[in-house]
């Protein structure tokens, strides 16, 4: 999951990165893989670089998303759920990315979009359900529909799953 939470992290600051570069192409942990007898299969961080690299356009709005948090070793009150939004103008899309850190328990995720007014969803995927050392050699593992988003004209809910990536997109008026 830390390789989603450093995409998120890239994502929100775009505007200070115009560059980014996708470091795990050259190393072990490369988003499509191949086998020795010439298959190709993706890796479940495939799936997240996907959805920002065609969804994550436009401004990135700041964000006072609140969540639970956790402790480690090393670090307080570290959040279980982090996010990013972004709008684009041209489209008059909202997109917001997702990710549901805790091992075991569902989120219950607020969105407040006081400066836009929802038109419709979109669309809103989950990547959830994997355990944290499957591969996806046999092809299993997809995006999925989150069906657990609701909306009213400037407010949108949705439960995410344990140790999930999720992505919704509404269009705004």
């Amino acid at each position: 999951m830390y390789s989603l939470y450093a995409l998120l992290k890239v994502v929100s600051g775009i505007s200070l990165h115009p560059i980014a570069c996708l470091a795990q192409l050259v190393n072990v942990i490369a988003p499509i893989m191949t086998d020795n007898d010439g298959g190709v299969w993706k890796q479940s961080i495939f799936y997240p670089f996907m959805q920002v690299a065609n969804h994550g356009v436009g401004t990135v709005l700041v964000d006072h998303s609140q969540s639970p948090t956790y402790n480690s070793r090393e670090f307080k009150d570290i959040p279980y759920l982090d996010t990013v939004t972004t709008y684009d103008e041209a489209s008059h899309t909202l997109t917001v990315f997702a990710e549901n850190k805790h091992q075991t328990d569902d989120l219950d995720f607020d969105l407040d979009f006081t400066d836009f007014t929802i038109d419709h969803l979109l669309e809103a995927t989950q990547f959830a359900g994997y355990g944290v050392k499957d591969d996806n050699r046999d092809g299993h593992m997809a995006l999925r529909p989150l069906e657990t988003v609701t909306h009213t004209d400037h407010h949108a809910t949705a439960k995410l799953a344990p140790l999930s990536w999720n992505m919704l997109r509404f269009v705004v008026k």
